[in-house]
């Protein structure tokens, strides 16, 4: 949570929801049920499979491009949003506490020239991320996946090993596909978070938007594929 002079790490009891990012727009969908038992993949493959369906233009104030601010200048710009209304400081919670965050783009992959996902997944524009949350899980049009994560609570050691598993147990034994059964009545489990925006909280935005647009522009990168290279090789040459 940012702070003027210090941020906080605030930890959550008894959260259900995690956070779907769309477009800029922010919903939750239930993960676990009234007992804290996991839904069953079906279930949470049709929460999403009716959150694409949702036809929502581009957020023209999407909030989460404040997240990429000066902390204290987020600091501020949270503390004004969060006054404006009871339904700002609800949602704000609600985006605070989910589990983790999944972000759908409107990307997809090539594979002759990845730079411009792999920018995507580090940096991307800003304004279909929350990059305050622990965990964030970004999946592109064509199903490519990258990880973009929150360093101060934990090491990356820990989250590659938590996706290497992920990536083993989901490649050898999935439990959902395009040919999975659709459960009927999940749309009462999806909700959209909607936030008041006066014109301040407009100009934040905007602000952050456009200050993160000139810091990314000014970063350049290439890739190199060279498969020969290996510890042994870097032995070998001491």
């Amino acid at each position: 949570i940012p702070k003027r002079d210090k941020d906080e790490i605030e930890r959550f009891k008894n959260i259900r929801h995690v956070l779907v990012m769309k477009n800029g727009h922010f919903y939750t969908v239930e993960a676990l049920d009234s007992n804290g038992n996991i839904r069953e993949p079906e279930f949470i493959y049709s929460q999403l499979k009716y959150l694409m369906s949702l036809k929502d233009e581009p957020s023209k104030s999407p909030l989460g491009a404040l997240t990429t601010q000066n902390r204290r200048v987020w600091a501020a710009a949270r503390n004004h949003l969060v006054s404006l209304s009871p339904k700002n400081a609800n949602s704000m919670k609600a985006i605070d506490s989910a589990l983790f965050c999944i972000n759908l783009d409107d990307t997809t992959i090539d594979h002759e020239n990845p730079v411009p996902i792999i920018r995507n997944f580090l940096f991307d524009e800003s304004k279909n991320r929350w990059y305050d949350k622990s965990l964030s899980v970004i999946i592109d049009k064509s199903g490519t996946t990258g990880i973009n994560f929150e360093h101060s609570w934990g090491d990356g050691v820990a989250v590659l090993r938590y996706f290497n598993e992920i990536y083993k147990e989901i490649s050898n034994n999935p439990f959902v596909s395009p040919t999975t059964n659709i459960v009927k009545g999940v749309e009462s489990t999806v909700s959209k978070l909607e936030f008041d925006i006066d014109e301040k909280a407009q100009f934040d935005i905007d602000m952050a938007v456009q200050t993160h647009q000139e810091i990314i522009d000014s970063i350049d990168m290439n890739f190199l594929r060279y498969q020969q290279l290996n510890k042994a090789e870097c032995k070998k040459y001491k």
